[in-house]
């Protein structure tokens, strides 16, 4: 109960649960009621000025559930004789730690006790307040709401990960393991607990048969099925991990969710697969829910449309697909989705594990009748024939008066992979008819750079290039993958005179985890911003054409390498909040002598009158790095620069030769770090290292110290943006905002005396 939020104290010191006879004296309701009789527990229920009564009984054996729950129903029925309706839940529990609980609870609505019951599925653990004070709003044992909290579901998610590791599960098994006591608890929310490890397997394996046999998928028990440790002596250890898993299910009415319009079963399992079970490890990469969500919104499915996934995984498109139609078809159109559900859904995976996961994350969702398919989706060539969808191998001759059936591809094929992604692509737009819409994650070698530019090149010549949105670097967490969603008409050649959606998708306050590790200051979200935007734009309705450093329409430039990447398209945007340079340290270096970095804090506060000026402007010179690395360097006393974001750039401190020594120069980290495409001023003796670009400024800047700082700032604060360890800095591309005369030159006197007044 404590878990569920209640304050599980005497109700003397502020809390709301009473033990055996603690009421007694100082509850005159309850004392009269109860006398010397000793309930385990009663639970006070604030509702309406008032409280109302929760009554607990307990036993040991799981044989006696009907016996608890008939005496707690007896002390509440003696509570209601003296004051009506006051005891409103009775609940009887059985069990034991080492055997896990049973727990039944009944609702009294004023003139019988009826079975508590969550989305038509009788409760197994206890109840929330919410749902408590929901129950007695309606007066209604069938509560209307399933407590699916996210930081309760990570809680609960981490607690059956210990309890895995604790009695030795492997790490690829969990998922697995996880997905074959779901479906035996979907099943039979009472199972049996049977002493002998080998009856309580063959147990759950029975109820997976049958649930699968219920959507007719029982050819994959072999595939979902718990299968015993080799050693006999690691069995006992195995039962118990079975049987604490259950209880930590049965606690969270995990049974109830599965025929919840919310989802809350299978935001429970990706809850599971993504934070707590390590899914780097198992080597499953989750689509995050909000992504799977904004592709469904931004193609805007309707029923008619057959999607497809040839790699999907756990089924996160077909997953969002489905809730999504559900929604719109529900009510009197429930026919209608039963249709969809059924033969408009599509999918494909290789890998048996995650096929068997996918399969078992759509019975969650209460469907288990999609058309899924195990193998290589290049095996596979789908076709339409008499409004049946069907598959031929790729080397069978082409059917006789078939048609490619998919309108809609929704995919995140796996990365760095034969065939590569490019690959995928290429063979779910063969699966499609002309004018079909494909939404494909894709990684950033694939959008930009001179590898793939051939590719992207012949893709424009067949098909049209809707849009390409930035995902955020964190979105794979923990992988780390520069990440890209390209939309695609497809048998449709790219007419360059029309426009390309090009945007940057921020999502913290989708990500829940993400955003409590921000402040509100520094979070950023356009998910319903951009969805919109992009939705009109591809139903061919008026949109935004420029959002700085968000959105922008373009014509795309099959030359210099046909660059899909919105950073490369994207307007900037003068810094609306002051320049601030309280970050930025100066390390300063005095011949002969290594001193401790001395830190300059400096703020600049608001500048008017900026303008964009090319990077290029300002460079006196530009500087190549002069050593390879510092591995083979001595210590010494000489600062070597590299793409730290720490300490000015200073990764360490090394015996140089004189005549490979700079100074007087700016460097700017080109890879991914901290904080990338971040500047330093180096007016010292150094080295460099290639990770970081080098330039002399003009004398301008060099001659105030500082000016110069006031520029490295503006180089990282109107770049950084664009950058991540997917894209690498090029110096001759770069921008900075400085003030400006009335005339449009830089005003080296106003940024001179800005930067003497900063803090």
């Amino acid at each position: 109960m404590k878990e569920l939020g209640w304050n599980t104290k005497n109700p003397r010191r502020g809390g709301s649960v009473y033990t055996q006879h603690e009421f007694y004296n100082h509850d005159d309701l309850l004392t009269e009621a109860l006398g010397r009789k000793s309930p385990e527990n009663i639970v006070l229920i604030p509702y309406d000025r008032y409280y109302r009564y929760w009554v607990i009984e307990a036993k040991r054996s799981h044989r006696q559930l009907g016996v608890a729950l008939r005496e707690a129903k007896s002390y509440a029925d003696r509570i209601n004789s003296i004051e009506p309706d006051a005891a409103r839940f009775s609940t009887g529990i059985a069990g034991s730690p080492e055997e896990s609980f049973y727990v039944q609870t009944n609702y009294w609505n004023g003139s019988s006790w009826q079975v508590v019951s969550i989305n038509n599925y009788e409760t197994t653990g206890f109840l929330s307040l919410d749902q408590c004070s929901n129950i007695i709003d309606r007066n209604s044992s069938q509560a209307a709401i399933f407590d699916d909290d996210p930081n309760r579901f990570l809680s609960k998610a981490n607690a059956i990960n210990r309890t895995l590791h604790r009695n030795q599960i492997p790490v690829g098994d969990r998922a697995g393991f996880m997905a074959a006591l779901l479906l035996a608890l979907a099943q039979d929310g009472n199972m049996r607990i049977h002493e002998r490890p080998t009856a309580l397997v063959r147990e759950i394996n029975g109820n997976i048969v049958d649930m699968l046999r219920l959507h007719g998928k029982e050819d994959f028990a072999n595939s979902i099925k718990l299968a015993l440790p080799a050693t006999p002596k690691n069995h006992k250890q195995f039962r118990k991990a079975i049987i604490e898993t259950l209880q930590h299910l049965r606690e969270m009415n995990i049974r109830s969710a599965i025929n919840g319009g919310d989802d809350a079963l299978g935001k429970f399992y990706e809850t599971f697969l993504r934070y707590a079970n390590g899914a780097k490890e198992m080597g499953i990469v989750l689509t995050p829910r909000h992504i799977t969500q904004f592709a469904v919104d931004v193609l805007k499915i309707g029923r008619r449309d057959r999607v497809f996934d040839p790699a999907c995984g756990t089924g996160g498109f077909l997953v969002s697909t489905m809730d999504t139609m559900r929604k719109s078809l529900g009510g009197s159109r429930q026919k209608e989705y039963e249709d969809f559900k059924s033969n408009c859904l599509f999918g494909v995976d290789k890998t048996d594990d995650v096929y068997s996961l996918a399969l078992v994350n759509m019975i969650f969702r209460g469907d288990g009748k999609s058309r899924m398919y195990d193998g290589d989706c290049f095996d596979h060539d789908f076709w339409e024939r008499d409004g049946e969808v069907f598959y031929t191998l790729p080397e069978d001759r082409e059917p006789q008066g078939a048609v490619r059936p998919f309108s809609r591809v929704l995919m995140n094929p796996p990365f760095k992979q034969i065939p590569d992604e490019a690959g995928f692509v290429d063979y779910a737009i063969r699966q499609t008819k002309p004018d079909a819409l494909l939404f494909a994650v894709l990684p950033a070698v694939i959008i930009h750079g001179s590898r793939y530019s051939e590719w992207r090149k012949g893709l424009l010549k067949r098909h049209t290039v809707l849009a390409a949105i930035k995902l955020d670097k964190n979105v794979f967490y923990p992988i780390a993958e520069s990440t890209y969603a390209l939309i695609v008409k497809t048998h449709c050649p790219h007419k360059f005179e029309n426009k390309t959606f090009m945007g940057i998708l921020h999502d913290d306050e989708h990500r829940t985890r993400r955003s409590k590790m921000l402040s509100k200051y520094a979070t950023k979200d356009n998910v319903e911003q951009i969805t919109g935007e992009l939705r009109r734009f591809i139903s061919g309705k008026p949109c935004k054409e420029d959002a700085p450093r968000e959105q922008r329409l373009v014509s795309i430039n099959p030359d210099e390498g046909c660059d899909f990447a919105p950073e490369s398209y994207l307007s900037n945007r003068a810094p609306k909040r002051p320049l601030d340079l309280s970050d930025l340290s100066t390390t300063l270096y005095k011949a002969k002598y290594v001193v401790r970095s001395r830190q300059k804090t400096r703020t600049i506060h608001k500048v008017e009158n900026q303008k964009l000026f090319p990077l290029g402007d300002f460079i006196e010179k530009e500087m190549s790095p002069t050593l390879d690395n510092l591995k083979d360097l001595p210590a010494g006393n000489v600062p070597v620069i590299s793409a730290t974001a720490d300490n000015n750039g200073i990764a360490d401190w090394k015996g140089v030769p004189k005549e490979v020594r700079l100074e007087n120069c700016i460097s700017i980290s080109k890879t991914h770090n901290t904080k990338p495409c971040q500047a330093f001023w180096h007016p010292y003796k150094f080295a460099a290292i290639p990770t970081v670009l080098l330039f002399k400024p003009i004398d301008e800047f060099v001659d105030d110290e500082n000016a110069i700082l006031f520029l490295c700032q503006s180089i990282t604060e109107t770049n950084s943006w664009r950058y991540d360890y997917g894209r690498n800095v090029i110096l001759k591309k770069l921008e900075v905002f400085l003030p400006c005369t009335k005339s449009g030159e830089v005003d080296m006197k106003r940024i001179i005396q800005i930067a003497e007044k900063a803090v």
